[in-house]
């Protein structure tokens, strides 16, 4: 069933959930009436718990939960979840210039992100997804591999929700008042982190949480043992949460979590290097106010309501340099931009046993408005800029958008089989602000954009003996373009001498994907407190209207071009008493058809990997020691511009990892960890244009301190 959370589990409900779930498909099979006795709970869009589940074993939905995240101390949140198969890191080295790349989709707009179920949103050139979100004051974080009518419409790749840290993680049974300070020094770039948290529960049903996170660092040291300039850190993070239970199976909270930084930068902070856009002055400014609300009114029916808002703020001073665009002519450019979001998402779960088998109906409504401002000031000039009136940035015009969307989705399970179909109607609008409007009302053209789409999603699940599961995904969806696609004009505009104006606008169609997924799993306890589980997942995806094809044929507005991705990915999780396996393999291929015929290579799919962690826990759990091995295989690259173009290979490489947590005393808790442990040499996925990336961090050695009072 496709659930986005899952309850934690005990040991041994967790040892016995293998039998469990066999046992109540023979009763169901040989004809027992169909009751909630027999049925397990249906769980709708909530909270994550600890003790989640690895992955879905029938869809592609991977969890990791609060010891997940803290086993190998991550500096941020992509780091935590590199480990999954079909996930991948574009951009970087600084947090800044990072996106999520799931299955070849590693656009801005690709992969949805949320942050206690409000959507991010954040678009800039040269610049990573706009994800700030701290590892030190996340609670779980769920990653979805492949579109859904239940997420953010827009997620052709996917999508990441991160879920901020709930008291009850902090607090042992029966305190009432306590608290996390952690202290923690990494060897590369001489970094320093410091965190703390306080949390008061006055009552059984009430709880708030106080925490800080800051990061301080120096250039960051490559794996060729060079530095890399204006790389240094100085960011810090906050979050306050209250929660509230106001009866058995309700949970209200409402949460701020906000993520500052201010140090000298790269403009280009997608590659992290100077090139040819110079240094800059980069103020960053992150919030978010969430409200989550979740009650299992009754055995049969559940609600789920989030809203919230959220904004970011980017300030870059850019710096007179030979290499910047900013000259003695300009004087010092000042960038900025401001973005701000509102959203919402309600949904209802209706679970009934009939003579047909077991039903589960979920309704939902969602919806967002987000805008963006963007300025660019030369301080020679001011105001009376030609190039930019009153701040308009015509390369990077402001902008609004918004959206609100109905869905339902059916689930029917009797005997071996599960049977899932539904709808999505999307209401999309976008609408050009700013020295925009002047233009295309000049041409004649519309200065907004609204259509609708529908998207389709439905599966089908075989239970089969010996703990097996089949499974079939098929999911429709679309991405709009992004406010910069939509409206911008200039050498940046897809639509330059198509249209008087040089502006898309309203002449963009949104990019359709097809996505399909079959596999197996296998989910067998071995006895008392072991378990395997194992899935397997053959995937595809095809992607049409690629906003780049678009062209004028026959006075019409038209966009040929296709991409296709497919692939395959092996999941794998292992426990035998004090043991423990984690075992994740993706590989992937895929063209692009930019005039519908003519194959070209897609130089975003990342190398195929394997990664494969070990772990043991002995001295009744004080101890817990790991072992992660990470093979990366070489990917295509582009070698030059232009008719002279070529494809090279970005070198594979292998990465070794390892730790050691223990008990100092009851509360002292004691980390090391070492990162690149051979100091492996390699390129990261950021070069310009699809060209080789630059050169990765090198070997990192850590050391945690945490106490808990």
């Amino acid at each position: 069933m496709l659930a986005l959370s899952v309850p934690a589990f005990s040991d041994d409900e967790l040892a016995d959930s293998a039998s469990n779930s066999a046992l109540q498909d023979d009763e169901l099979a040989q004809g027992d009436p169909v009751t909630y006795e027999n049925i397990p709970n249906i769980l709708v869009i909530a909270k994550p718990l600890d003790g989640l589940e690895p992955f879905e074993t029938t869809y592609s939905i991977s969890s990791r939960d609060r010891e997940d995240i803290e086993r190998f101390q991550p500096i941020d949140v992509f780091q935590a979840v590199r480990d999954i198969p079909g996930v991948s890191i574009s951009g970087g080295p600084l947090i800044g210039g990072k996106k999520f790349n799931i299955r070849g989709f590693s656009d801005t707009a690709d992969v949805s992100v949320e942050l206690d179920g409000v959507p991010r949103d954040f678009e800039k050139y040269r610049f990573g997804a706009g994800v700030f979100i701290d590892p030190d004051l996340l609670g779980a974080l769920e990653i979805w591999r492949q579109p859904s009518i239940r997420i953010t419409p827009g997620s052709i790749g996917g999508a990441v929700r991160a879920w901020s840290l709930n008291p009850n993680q902090i607090l042992e049974g029966g305190e009432r008042i306590g608290g996390n300070v952690k202290i923690g020094y990494g060897t590369n770039a001489d970094q320093k982190r410091y965190a703390g948290s306080v949390v008061v529960q006055p009552t059984e049903s009430a709880g708030a949480l106080v925490a800080v996170s800051k990061i301080q660092s120096d250039d960051l040291t490559l794996g060729n043992g060079e530095t890399l300039p204006n790389s240094s850190v100085d960011s810090e993070s906050y979050l306050a949460k209250v929660t509230w239970t106001p009866m058995d199976d309700t949970d209200i909270s409402v949460s701020y979590q906000g993520w500052k930084n201010e140090s000298l930068q790269p403009y280009d902070a997608f590659s992290g290097e100077a090139g040819a856009f110079g240094n800059l002055r980069r103020d960053v400014d992150d919030n978010t106010l969430a409200l989550v609300a979740t009650s299992e009114l009754t055995d049969w029916f559940s609600l789920y309501f989030s809203s919230g808002i959220s904004s970011t703020k980017v300030l870059d001073t850019l710096l007179i340099s030979d290499q910047s665009i900013a000259s003695p002519d300009s004087g010092v450019i000042t960038d900025n931009y401001d973005y701000g979001s509102k959203a919402f998402r309600f949904e209802s779960v209706f679970s009934a046993p009939s003579q047909f088998g077991f039903w589960t109906i979920y309704l939902g409504i969602d919806g967002l408005n987000s805008e963006r401002d963007v300025s660019r000031v030369r301080a020679n000039y001011g105001a009376n800029d030609p190039s930019n009136p009153n701040g308009f940035n015509r390369f990077a015009p402001p902008g609004e958008k918004s959206y609100w969307g109905l869905y339902t989705l059916a689930e029917l399970s009797y005997s071996f089989v599960t049977l899932r179909g539904g709808e999505r109607r999307t209401w999309y609008h976008a609408e050009a602000l700013g020295g925009t409007i002047d233009k295309l009302e000049s041409e004649g053209e519309a200065t907004s954009v609204r259509f609708d789409n529908d998207s389709y999603e439905w599966g089908i699940e075989l239970s089969m003996p010996l703990n097996i599961t089949l499974f079939y995904n098929y999911v429709e969806a679309f991405r709009p373009p992004l406010i910069d696609e939509y409206f911008t004009e200039g050498p940046f505009s897809n639509c330059l001498f198509l249209s008087p104006s040089n502006i898309c606008g309203d002449k963009y169609q949104p990019e359709e994907v097809e996505s399909r997924e079959v596999g197996a799993s296998l989910l067998q306890s071995l006895g008392d407190s072991s378990e395997l589980v194992v899935k397997l997942t053959v995937f595809e995806s095809d992607v049409s209207n690629v906003l780049e094809s678009i062209d004028e044929v026959a006075n019409e507005f038209v966009q040929p071009g296709t991409e296709d991705r497919r692939g395959w990915e092996l999941e794998g999780e292992l426990y035998i008493s004090q043991f423990f396996s984690r075992v994740g393999y993706s590989s992937i291929r895929g063209d692009q058809y930019l005039d519908g015929i003519t194959r070209s290579t897609l130089y975003n799919l990342p190398g195929n990997r394997l990664t494969v962690l070990f772990g043991l826990t002995f001295f009744a759990d004080r101890v817990e020691t790991g072992y992660q091995y990470s093979k990366t295989d070489a990917r295509d690259v582009r070698n030059g511009f232009g008719p002279n173009a070529e494809t090279g290979l970005q070198a594979a490489y292998d990465l070794h990892d390892a730790y050691i947590n223990f008990w100092a005393t009851e509360r002292l808790m004691v980390r090391l960890i070492g990162e690149n442990l051979f100091e492996e040499e390699y390129e990261l996925s950021n070069g310009f244009g699809g060209a080789l990336g630059t050169s990765a961090p090198g070997r990192n050695f850590q050391a945690v301190l945490s106490f808990n009072f």
